[in-house]
C-alpha cells in the first residue's frame, strides 16, 4: 500500500502554512509543480485557516478576560472595579493588536508570493486593479497600528508620572518596593511593544527579543505577589481618607406587609447591605454614600403584584481635576498603610435598613440576577 505524501513545512514557513498545505495535499487539489504555494487552492485555504484561527484567538481572549475579571472581584479586597478595567484593556488591546498583525503579517506574505505575482500578469487593467486594491489594504492596516502606538505612548508617559511621585514619596519616607518595580517593569514592557509595533509594521529600529519580554512578565508577576506581601500588613477602612467629602442620600420608601422587595445592584461588586432597624413602620430607608466622580443613580418600581422592585446604578464620571484626589489617595494609602474603600469613586455603598418584621420579605438580587443570600 502506498503511503500518503508527507507535507513538510519550509524555512519561512508558519503553522498556517503547514496547515494548508497538509488541506492541499489531503484533498490533492495541488497542481503538479515545484512550488505548491503557487496556486489558488493554498491561498484559499490559508485564509479560511486564519478566519477560524482569530475565531479561536479571540474566543481565548474573551475567555481570559471573564476569568480575570471574576478572579478579581472574589479576590481582591478593593479597587476591584479599576483592576477590572485595567486587566480589561490590557486584553482588548492584546486581542486587537495580535488580530491587526495577523492580518497584515499574512497579507504581506501574500503579496510577496510567486502566486501573487504571477496573478493577472497578462492582464494590464486587472493587474493595476490588484495592486491598487491590495496596496491599499495594507497601508489601511498598517496606519491602523498608529493608535496603539499613541495608547503605548500616553500610558509610557502616565507611568512616568507615577513613578516621579513615586521618587518624591521615596525621599520623604514614603514608598512600597513592589509599586516602584511594577512601574519600573510596566513601562520597560509598554516600550518594548511600542518599538516591535515601529519594527512589524514600518520596519523602523530593531525589534525586541520576545524571550526579554517573557523575562520581563515573570518579573512583573513576581512583583505583584510582592505587592500582594506588603499589602496584606495593611489595614482596610470601609471609606476614604480625611479629606474625600462622601456624599450621602437618604430615601424612604412605602412598603406593606407579604410585599415583595427585591434589591439589584447594577454592577459586580457586591455594595448593598441589608440592616434591621424595628423603628420603621411600613417603610424601608435606603442610605447611599459615595464620592463625587461616582454617578450613582436608581430606577424603581411597583410590578402588577405590587412588588416593589430597585436597582442601583453608576458610572464613573472623571475629570481631570480628580486626579489630585487620586494622587492624594495613593499618598495616604501608602503613609498611612491603609487599604480605603477606592470602590467609592465609582460604586455607592447601599445601605438599607427594614424592620425586622419584613425582613422576609426582601430579595437580594446579584450582578447575573441570581438571588444571593442576605447577611444581616
Amino acid at each position: 500500500m502506498a503511503k500518503d505524501k508527507i507535507v513538510e513545512r519550509t524555512e519561512g514557513d508558519d503553522i498556517l502554512d503547514a496547515l494548508s498545505l497538509r488541506i492541499n495535499s489531503t484533498l490533492k487539489t495541488e497542481k503538479k509543480i515545484d512550488d505548491q504555494k503557487n496556486n489558488v487552492y493554498f491561498w484559499l485555504f490559508k485564509f479560511i485557516v486564519l478566519a477560524f484561527y482569530l475565531l479561536i484567538i479571540n474566543g481565548v481572549f474573551t475567555i481570559l478576560r471573564e476569568i480575570g475579571v471574576d478572579l478579581i472581584y472574589s479576590i481582591a479586597v478593593s479597587l476591584r472595579g479599576i483592576l477590572s478595567l485595567i486587566w480589561t484593556t490590557i486584553i482588548e488591546f492584546a486581542r486587537w493588536l495580535l488580530t491587526l498583525y495577523l492580518l497584515f503579517k499574512n497579507l504581506k506574505i501574500f503579496m510577496n508570493s510567486s502566486y501573487y505575482k504571477r496573478l493577472y500578469v497578462k492582464d494590464q487593467e486587472m493587474n493595476k486593479k490588484k495592486k491598487k486594491f491590495f496596496n491599499t489594504t495594507s497601508s489601511v492596516l498598517k496606519y491602523l497600528s498608529v493608535p496603539f502606538l499613541l495608547f503605548l505612548c500616553i500610558s509610557i508617559a502616565f507611568l512616568l508620572a507615577f513613578l516621579t511621585l513615586q521618587v518624591y514619596m521615596l525621599i520623604n519616607g514614603m514608598y512600597s518596593a513592589s509599586l516602584i518595580l511594577i512601574t519600573v517593569i510596566l513601562t520597560f514592557i509598554c516600550y518594548s511593544i511600542f518599538r516591535n509595533i515601529q519594527y512589524k509594521f514600518f520596519n523602523l529600529g530593531s525589534i525586541v527579543r520576545k524571550r526579554t519580554i517573557a523575562i520581563m512578565s515573570i518579573f512583573f508577576l513576581f512583583s505583584l505577589l510582592l505587592f500582594s506581601y506588603e499589602t496584606s500588613g495593611y489595614e482596610v477602612n470601609s471609606t476614604l481618607p480625611t479629606g474625600f467629602k462622601i456624599e450621602n442620600k437618604i430615601m424612604y420608601f412605602d412598603v406593606m406587609r407579604g410585599q415583595d422587595i427585591i434589591l439589584k445592584s447594577g454592577s459586580k461588586y457586591e455594595n448593598i447591605h441589608v440592616y434591621t432597624d424595628d423603628t420603621l413602620v411600613n417603610q424601608i430607608r435606603v442610605e447611599l454614600e459615595y464620592f463625587d466622580t461616582a454617578n450613582a443613580n436608581y430606577t424603581y418600581y411597583f410590578n402588577d403584584n405590587d412588588d416593589l422592585f430597585m436597582e442601583f446604578n453608576s458610572e464613573l464620571d472623571f475629570h481631570i481635576k480628580d486626579f489630585d484626589y487620586v494622587l492624594k489617595l495613593v499618598i495616604d494609602t501608602i503613609r498611612d498603610k491603609t487599604l480605603y474603600n477606592y470602590n467609592l469613586f465609582k460604586y455607592p455603598t447601599i445601605n438599607v435598613y427594614v424592620s425586622s418584621d419584613y425582613l422576609n420579605d426582601v430579595t437580594l438580587l446579584d450582578y447575573d440576577n441570581n438571588q444571593k443570600e442576605i447577611e444581616v
